[in-house]
């Protein structure tokens, strides 16, 4: 499985108190394989990491096929909304 690990910073001198280090995906045979690695990067207590699946299927509102995007597509770029339709 596919997953895409997101790593952020603390850094006060942004409005979030936060600022994305890096974003890359990684190929693991499962969530615990990317969980594993998450908790090797956290051991810096000023990182945070997310993760999260990098594909995701949504159904074409016109076809009603399954498609597959990336979990962090845009709205206006995702099939299964009615703005990536009327654009």
């Amino acid at each position: 499985m596919k997953f895409t690990l997101t790593v952020f910073k603390q850094d006060k001198r942004t409005k979030s108190g936060e600022k994305l280090q890096k974003k890359y995906d990684k190929d693991f045979k499962n969530r615990k394989g990317a969980d594993e690695e998450a908790a090797l990067l956290m051991k810096d207590p000023k990182i945070r990491v997310t993760i999260n699946e990098t594909m995701k299927i949504v159904k074409n509102l016109l076809s009603g096929k399954d498609v597959e995007i990336r979990y962090d597509t845009p709205r206006a770029c995702d099939p299964s909304t009615e703005l990536y339709h009327t654009m």
